[in-house]
């Protein structure tokens, strides 16, 4: 889980930031969507950056999943970059061996990374070819190291297909799909740079945060926003457009590296669950389950909305405080300790297995839209039902008819949904289409943020960073640091804190 402060969240956090990413791309690894292009011609094989910023959604791919790459239909040869299958960040070289592996691996699915490899193989050094940089700081600890010869051509930047999200072979079977988010992607045809081209420290927070890139960017390099409308179209004004498939437009959504929205967490117990369109759908076939979101609050107000795939029978919507994170994943929200939820099956509240609020409106058969507005400070939470506030005389905006007021003061919730044999589509804030089964209300929240189905309650917001309050310490060095010491058995001052 993902502690509720900006400063973790991979948002801008304190201080302003000097550049804003408004938007990133959804890569559903079960819609197999990934871009490619073709190169006309070949440019720079032995020197060229690739930077994007990574969110991720599934873990642990069963192969090497290409964030970036190309090759020319044989399965050996081929340039690839991307995610190794434990969840280390991996590399393929030019003749088809694993050239690095990193040891450390990168599994918050909370969190924005803003990853560089970088590929210079006229480097006299052998460890100077091939560069791995995340969040500014350069990998350089690998389980696996092979570097390439000097002057070695890389598969990318030749004319054959290059593949964004997806590691594919043109004349074969695509082999594996990225599963997550990115954003403002990069790629220098011809230079070999740093980190410090695309990000830099925010003074305040001593966080890695993006930063405009102002060079060149030589004859088959390009940027890619991941605009609306434009999902493959080159910015960087060498025109070199990348064609998706199985993507579109409601793919585009406003989580960012700059404003970090909420999002299911498969890291919470799995069995039985398949997630995908970025970890805001859930599937359960069968089984009660709880699925809890990536990021609590412990004050405000706060609106996000679930579509449920058949009705809202079989499902229980709500909230549960950090005491039910890793209890038995079984049973339902509402029943666990901490929990609270609207049972779709009956129209009753639920507190720890208790029912402790009188019948709701049920919906029938067809999909059910659910709204929830907590307001923590408080104490109240409403459900709304296909538009409809429920309950005698309930709206948030006001204070009036709250469904729930029996929550604990000062305690973190989440959000928490329980489907059985259904799927569930959330929507914090940045996913107005519930991942393009309908059209988006364009409703935004209390601070102008978000792209909510129906209009959010006055005073409440989407559950992102940009809405979290600052941390009370924005800069932890300044306050904390860490000193090492050896024992001796004896007595032993320990100074320098």
């Amino acid at each position: 889980m993902t502690v509720a402060t900006k400063i973790l969240m991979g948002s801008g956090a304190v201080a302003e930031s000097a550049y804003e990413i408004n938007q990133s791309l959804i890569f559903d690894d079960d819609s197999s969507a990934y871009l490619t292009r073709t190169p006309s011609s070949a440019s720079n094989r032995k020197t060229w950056t690739w930077s994007s910023w990574v969110k991720r959604a599934n873990l642990n791919p069963s192969g090497l999943v290409g964030l970036f790459g190309a090759c020319d239909g044989n399965a050996v040869n081929a340039t690839w970059i991307g995610f190794g299958t434990n969840d280390s960040l991996a590399s393929i070289a030019a003749d088809g061996n694993v050239a690095l592996v990193t040891t450390a691996v990168f599994r918050d699915v909370s969190a924005w990374y803003h990853i560089v490899f970088v590929y210079d193989s006229t480097q006299g050094t052998a460890s100077n070819r091939q560069k791995i940089y995340v969040n500014g700081v350069q990998e350089t600890s690998f389980s696996t190291s092979n570097y390439p010869n000097q002057n070695l051509d890389s598969f990318i930047n030749s004319n054959v297909q290059h593949s964004l999200g997806a590691r594919t072979r043109p004349a074969g079977a695509i082999v594996t799909f990225f599963d997550g988010y990115l954003a403002e992607t990069n790629f220098i045809d011809g230079t070999a740079l740093t980190p410090s081209s695309f990000g830099e420290t925010n003074s305040a927070t001593g966080q890695w945060i993006p930063k405009e890139y102002s060079g060149s960017y030589g004859t088959n390099g390009f940027y890619l926003k991941f605009v609306s409308g434009a999902l493959g179209t080159d910015s960087s004004g060498e025109g070199n457009n990348y064609t998706a498939a199985n993507l579109a437009n409601s793919d585009v959504v406003p989580d960012s590296p700059t404003n970090n929205f909420a999002t299911y967490d498969p890291n919470v117990p799995t069995s039985y669950y398949v997630f995908s369109e970025g970890n805001l759908k859930v599937t359960v076939p069968n089984q009660w389950r709880i699925t809890i979101a990536s990021m609590g609050v412990s004050t405000g107000k706060w609106y996000w909305e679930q579509l449920v795939s058949s009705g809202t029978q079989n499902t229980h919507f709500g909230f549960c405080d950090d005491s039910a994170f890793f209890l038995d994943a079984g049973n339902y929200v509402g029943y666990k300790p901490g929990s609270w939820s609207y049972a779709g099956s009956n129209g009753k509240l639920y507190n720890n297995g208790g029912i402790i609020g009188s019948t709701l409106t049920v919906t029938s058969t067809d999909g059910g839209k659910i709204g929830i507005a907590m307001d923590l400070d408080n104490q109240k939470v409403w459900f709304s039902l296909n538009g409809t506030w429920m309950g005698t005389n309930a709206n948030p905006s006001t204070g009036a008819g709250a469904a729930i007021t029996n929550i604990v003061a000062g305690d973190t919730y989440y959000p928490a949904t329980t489907v059985y044999g259904l799927s569930s589509t959330a929507n914090f804030g940045q996913n107005g289409t519930f991942s393009g089964v309908a059209t988006a209300g364009g409703n935004a929240d209390t601070n102008g943020i978000g792209d909510f189905f129906y209009a959010v309650p006055t005073g409440f917001k989407a559950l992102c960073t940009a809405n979290l309050p600052d941390p009370a310490i924005p800069l932890p060095s300044a306050h904390f640091n860490t000193v090492l010491y050896t024992g001796n058995g004896g007595t032993n001052a320990i100074t320098g804190v």
